[in-house]
């Protein structure tokens, strides 16, 4: 399908969707000449903290890998709008964790939706009107 490429993904989904935005990540010449704007939602953007969890066991996560695979930690690819979004009534780290992509990030801009958590903020995908979805789409 011709025409610009918009990504978008939730919580793990949401940092690879910003992975995919790292100049680091090898992409076809097409693929990255078309990626026009990305919306990483509740996105994991350091990958650092997850060392200190419980899940790292079975991550087995060191802290040159942890880096590598942080967005925040690699530079952004110029001329890619970045639309941060995650659920005011988040948990503090996924609010952090998109707070610092947004102000990570030059071309980066942050959404905290009122009254949205962790699984309720994806529901501006079904609506084609939702705020969500014109972050998404519009001008494109």
């Amino acid at each position: 399908v011709a025409g610009p490429i918009v990504l978008s993904g939730h919580s793990a989904g949401g940092h690879l969707v910003a992975r995919m935005n790292c100049e680091d990540v090898v992409l076809s010449t097409d693929a990255a000449a078309r990626l026009a704007r990305i919306l990483p939602i509740s996105p994991l953007s350091d990958l650092r903290p997850l060392m200190q969890t419980q899940m790292n066991r079975d991550f087995r996560l060191d802290a040159v890998e942890a880096a590598a695979e942080s967005p925040l930690l690699n530079a952004a690819r110029r001329g890619i709008e970045t639309r941060v979004w995650v659920g005011a009534e988040e948990r503090p780290a996924f609010l952090d964790q998109a707070r610092w992509l947004a102000e990570g990030w030059d071309e980066a801009r942050l959404h905290i939706a009122p009254g949205r958590h962790h699984f309720d903020v994806i529901d501006g995908l079904a609506d084609g009107t939702s705020p969500m979805m014109r972050a998404l789409l519009d001008g494109v």
